[in-house]
């Protein structure tokens, strides 16, 4: 019997990470070499990373499985939907893929590391803010971290077609 099911755990839920190579932040602090820079602007080394983490957490969800017989997981690939995203991002109604909503430093990313989102900051004698974007359902990235509520919601309703998901169960 395995640790989870010790305490009764049958069914588990298991989404893997996103194209972390996309973050504003991400791209802002490790985007400075444009051959590390991928069609969509985003970091090939980090979502490079992102995917072999992928397959591991996936390999260990199957070992999990033969381990335990009476357990179930979702496994739900996050990847793929958000880089669908970013990737098409006009065909969803939204513009700027790898941008800020809420950020300071205009194009292409709109965010500087030392300007969080709402924070106002004197940089070399020049008093800057970091203000929220007018339309952020027309954004993918809130604040160089956190996907905005409709992107979000994109996300939710591709989960729920039930297209990015992989249920095994043992039962």
């Amino acid at each position: 019997m395995t640790y989870g099911l010790i305490f009764r755990a049958r069914n588990f839920w298991v989404h893997n990470t996103g194209p972390l190579g996309c973050l504003p932040r991400i791209i802002a602090t490790f985007g400075k070499d444009p051959s590390n820079i991928d069609e969509h602007g985003c970091i090939v080394l980090h979502n490079r990373a992102a995917t072999i983490f992928n397959q591991k957490l996936r390999d260990i969800c199957l070992q999990f499985l033969a381990q335990s017989p009476e357990a179930n997981i979702t496994y739900v690939d996050i990847y793929s939907i958000k880089l669908n995203l970013i990737s098409n991002s006009s065909l969803y109604g939204f513009h700027k893929p790898i941008a800020a909503c809420c950020g300071y430093g205009g194009a292409p990313l709109n965010f500087d590391n030392w300007v969080p989102c709402g924070v106002t900051k004197d940089l070399n004698v020049t008093i800057v803010t970091a203000n929220p974007c007018n339309n952020t359902a027309e954004h993918i990235n809130w604040d160089g971290t956190h996907y905005t509520e409709a992107a979000n919601r994109f996300v939710a309703d591709q989960i729920l077609t039930g297209n990015y998901t992989d249920s095994n169960q043992n039962n």
